[in-house]
């Protein structure tokens, strides 16, 4: 046993039941009920001749050499008819040692086996002391604290589930009081201690240990909360996975069993590759995961019609499977070879549910067990609790292996643009030499100063607000549809399903919120598509029929002005991306500089052209003039472009472009940790800034966007740019491409920019 009372601790104990055999003194005394009065005084006539009752026990022994005395002592504090529904005992003050157990509790003990030890779960040695220095500041300061030190046993049962008490404790029984050379510290050092909580050596110096004395005895009673503590810890194991060090252990098999209270639980986990449209397993953890229901259902799927009305209940795509026994399962079923699987493995109930992503199945999670009955829709309703944080980890597991993938491809395939690879070559030369004299190398740093940066997008115009739109539309659809086949149905229930339509309808059109997507799709998958689902109308079976073709079975809602942008959104970055790249290849033979371009909702891309780039070729501002050209009209090309698809493009959509001419030289350096170039130190980072701050610039003086749709928007910094680029525009103006008007306008100041100035001009685009 480990007892926390002989560690360091502001007190010295004394066991003792003083205070209350003065509560049994007042009852002999003064109690109006006969029996009472009788019991109290043979319980204090009995012990009148054993002093340690009242002055204190310091030897254990005696508890157990007088066990039945003291059970007839604190007989009132411990009911004899709540003996086997309590978990309640008697306590040496905040310690371990117990004894005058009820029968729940000794029960307990004796199951968690003879070298049991009781001790608290991850208590702090230096929490535990303050959280017995507040006990002081109650008692004896009569100050109210909020100091609260949860305080829990795991405690296993005698077929191994580990279950978790959380302990209460009365302490009506104890008396705190200083020794006699103690320093009592003055109420306004309390006040400093307590706004010092974390400060352990302040505490032990106005409260040092065995400063004071604890007498009496404390009552604690343990309230099993190991299905709460069990998923909490389950919920901080998912959520503190690390994809480079993840591991599957014997933990997780003991949190499910002490959650789901099934000593022979097993769980598996097996992703799904939607390339293949397999099922994947997770071979490094097969000796802790069980896949075998999952293996059983899709192995019965392949000799089975799962459409049949008598097996769709198997189909685990779409709903949990939940099987108590199997040996219920149809004759069909249990003449298979997959049946073969759940027997081989002693299988003889389990769940399997499908985990969903964004309509996406993401894996299937199985639990199972030897014995019948162990899984039925009431654990299906613990599981519940746990999807979010499972599903959580899955993501985070699927994104963090698409990274990982793409690290490897970078690390091991990436090819450097032939711009620059002359530098990584030079470094690894040098490491290679290194290593064959044997010598240590670190690699340097590789950078390319003093470069001209060209920077220029075609961003899609207000795509935020279209999302929004679009998701307001496919929501105002769905509502209209199901207002529609209720307005069929003779049912009281359909009324209340009227007005939370119409609360969500009100919301949609005037207010939409963060959460309206995901509060609607809670009330269509709890509510009203069970209801709909279940319900034996025949008048809205076609109306049925056709509103459940449209939507995506895994998240419920209808998709499709989203899936119509989502379209819009990639077909146009492809085709400008497209463009870009075949345009670039014609860029590099200007002069050898560094590119690279990036797709969101529109297509930007950046230019770094420099002598650093190549030393072998003589740099001249010239090339810088030459690029600047081929930016212009490359932006002209990808918005003509962007026209020709523009009518086929299943939601309207519009582009802005925008050129930023900037005349500071800058610094960019290969970020070893990102496997990219990025601009180089505080300085050269005001050109960042300035690209993220002139996108959404005002006119100055008005509240117009700099960019607009059908123009081209070149931000400059000096007369020389502009005087450039009047240049560079008079022969797309003489071709027909860009009109002749041409706009000379100021940006508004922005923070930290002030002064800028743009030209635009609109295209001329056959319509």
């Amino acid at each position: 046993m480990e007892n926390l009372h002989l560690k360091i601790s502001p007190f010295q104990l004394q066991l003792s039941f003083h205070k209350y055999l003065k509560v049994l003194e007042d009852i002999r005394d003064h109690d109006d009920v006969d029996f009472r009065r009788d019991y109290a005084g043979s319980v204090l006539k009995k012990i009148e001749n054993i002093p340690e009752f009242q002055n204190g026990i310091y030897d254990f022994g005696f508890i157990e050499i007088h066990q039945e005395l003291i059970r007839q002592v604190l007989a009132d504090l411990f009911p004899v008819a709540l003996t086997h529904n309590e978990i309640k005992a008697a306590n040496f003050p905040f310690t371990n040692g117990t004894f005058n157990y009820t029968k729940r509790f000794r029960t307990i003990l004796d199951d968690a086996g003879f070298d049991f030890e009781m001790k608290y779960r991850a208590v702090e040695e230096d929490d535990f002391y303050i959280f017995k220095c507040s006990i002081i500041i109650l008692k004896f300061y009569k100050k109210e604290i909020q100091y609260n030190l949860p305080l829990y046993y795991d405690i296993p049962t005698a077929d191994g589930i580990i279950k978790h008490y959380k302990t209460t404790i009365n302490g009506d029984f104890i008396d705190v009081y200083p020794k006699l050379e103690t320093t009592i510290p003055t109420n306004e050092e309390v006040d400093f201690l307590l706004e010092n909580l974390e400060d352990i050596k302040l505490w032990k110096q106005f409260f040092p240990p065995e400063s004071w004395v604890m007498k009496g005895f404390t009552i604690i009673t343990l309230i099993d909360t190991t299905a709460e503590v069990s998923l909490q810890d389950l919920k901080s194991k998912l959520l503190k996975f690390d994809i480079e060090n993840f591991t599957i252990d014997d933990d997780f098999t003991t949190l499910f069993r002490s959650y789901f209270n099934i000593p022979d639980l097993f769980f598996g986990i097996i992703p799904f590759n939607k390339k293949d449209r397999k099922f994947k397993r997770i071979e490094m953890f097969q000796n802790v995961l069980s896949n075998h229901a999952v293996e059983f259902l899709v192995e019965i799927s392949q000799v089975i019609n799962l459409d049949d009305a008598r097996y769709q209940h198997l189909n685990f795509h779409k709903h949990p499977v939940i099987i108590s026994d199997i040996e219920k399962l149809d004759e069909e079923i249990k003449n298979s070879v997959a049946f073969q699987i759940l027997k081989a493995n002693k299988i003889r109930s389990f769940i399997v549910l499908p985990l969903i992503f964004n309509t996406r199945l993401m894996a299937a999670l199985e639990f199972n067990s030897n014995f019948k009955n162990a899984f039925s829709q009431l654990k299906l309703k613990k599981i519940e609790f746990i999807i979010p944080s499972i599903l959580y980890t899955i993501q985070r597991f699927h994104f963090e292996r698409i990274n990982q993938l793409e690290a490897i491809i970078q690390r091991e395939y990436t090819v450097i643009q032939k711009s620059v690879y002359w530098k990584f070559q030079q470094q690894a030369e040098e490491f290679f030499s290194a290593k064959m004299a044997n010598k240590n190398y670190n690699f340097q740093e590789i950078t390319f100063e003093n470069l001209v940066p060209l920077y220029g997008q075609t961003d899609i115009q207000s795509s935020s607000q279209l999302r929004s739109s679009c998701l307001s539309l496919d929501l105002n659809t769905q509502i209209i549809s199901l207002r529609e086949i209720i307005s069929k149905i003779s049912d009281k229930l359909v009324s209340k399903f009227y007005i939370e339509l119409k609360d969500f309808e009100e919301e949609i059109c005037c207010n939409l919120k963060a959460d309206t997507e995901q509060r609607f799709q809670g009330f269509l998958k709890h509510k009203i598509h069970p209801f709909l689902r279940e319900c034996d109308f025949p008048e809205i079976n076609n109306f049925r029929t056709n509103y459940f073709s449209k939507i995506f079975l895994e998240n419920e809602i209808f998709y499709d002005e989203r899936k119509k942008l989502d379209d819009s959104i990639a077909t146009t970055n492809c085709e400008l991306a497209t463009l870009l790249d075949a345009e670039q290849i014609k860029a590099q033979e200007i002069f050898p500089h560094y590119f690279e371009r990036f797709k969101t909702d529109g297509v930007e891309h950046n230019l770094y052209i420099g002598s650093s780039i190549n030393p072998s070729l003589h740099f001249d501002s010239k090339y810088v003039s030459a690029l600047r050209e081929w930016q212009l009209k490359t932006v002209c090309s990808m918005e003509q472009k962007f026209h020709k698809i523009q009518k086929d493009l299943p939601i309207p959509l519009e582009v802005t472009s925008l050129i930023m001419a900037y005349n500071n030289e800058i610094s960019i350096r290969f970020r070893m940790d990102e496997k990219r170039f990025d601009v180089d130190g505080a300085y050269n980072s005001r050109y960042e800034i300035i690209k993220k701050r002139i996108e959404k610039a005002n006119i100055k003086g008005t509240k117009n966007r700099l960019v607009t749709p059908r123009k081209i928007t070149i931000v400059y910094f000096s007369e020389a740019s502009k005087n450039e680029f009047l240049q560079f525009l008079k022969p797309l103006q003489k071709t027909g491409i860009l009109e002749q008007k041409i706009e000379d306008l100021q940006v508004e100041d922005l923070q930290g920019i002030i002064g800028l100035r743009a030209l635009r001009i609109s295209l001329i685009l056959s319509i």
